[in-house]
């Protein structure tokens, strides 16, 4: 699986390389300007609402990266050559969540703490200001610093976590379908977006008729690991190589 994972990094080394100099480039953006700044000025805060934006849109185009490349893998005859190794197509597949997942997590984390990192620099240079509170702006960043609680941030990564993998797995799921059972079927394309679809408000449906968060979760996991099941018995049964 780690081989498979190696191969699929290389894949997408250019956009890791991209979202890497993304973040170089905002972060020494900031750094020069910070100096002749302060907390009241408002274009110092362009950077770092930059910072904060780019780690989402990088977020959501490893995801779209990450889809899109095991769609052509299953579409094209060099994709194909991948599931014709001797690793087992459920560690293929789980190499290729995985390695999605912890991408882009991974970057968006740096992404995050690095703009908490260059708040926590705005205060310092400019402290005398939060002492102002006729200033809106140093109150805000005073408190969204005072309140961030490392055990909140956790959960939100456990939750972020169980949605994304909910998420890949119904999504796997659907291609799945589209390239092997209804590869040669008229509108096979359209039924497994729609069955997508209809897992995704089956999904929501259920989620709130159930009162407790944590009994949320397990079945958000326990529909992914249905449809990552669903995904592997067709690759393995069904594709057709």
């Amino acid at each position: 699986m780690l081989t498979t994972m190696k191969y699929e990094f290389m894949k997408n080394r250019i956009l890791y390389a991209i979202s890497l100099g993304t973040l170089a480039l905002l972060q020494v953006v900031y750094l020069v300007m910070l100096p002749f700044s302060s907390i009241k000025s408002s274009n110092i805060l362009i950077p770092l609402f930059l910072i904060f934006m780019a780690g989402t849109i990088i977020f959501f185009l490893i995801i779209i990266n990450g889809i899109s490349l095991f769609s052509r893998d299953l579409r094209s005859k060099s994709g194909y050559l991948v599931y014709m190794t001797p690793t087992p197509i459920p560690f293929i597949l789980s190499a290729k969540i995985l390695l999605v997942y912890l991408s882009s997590i991974i970057f968006t984390l740096g992404f995050f703490f690095l703009g908490l990192a260059d708040l926590h620099l705005l205060i310092l240079a400019g402290g005398k200001y939060l002492k102002d509170d006729n200033d809106l702006m140093p109150r805000v960043i005073k408190y969204l610093l005072d309140n961030f609680s490392t055990a909140d941030v956790a959960l939100k990564l456990l939750q972020g976590a169980v949605i994304v993998f909910n998420f890949l797995s119904t999504v796997y799921f659907s291609i799945g379908l589209s390239q092997t059972l209804l590869r040669n079927k008229r509108f096979g394309g359209l039924i497994s977006f729609l069955i997508f679809i209809a897992i995704t408000v089956f999904n929501s449906f259920v989620s709130h008729q159930i009162s407790s968060n944590v009994l949320t979760y397990i079945f958000h996991v326990g529909l992914g690991v249905f449809c990552f099941i669903g995904t592997s018995y067709l690759l393995v049964r069904k594709i057709d190589l």
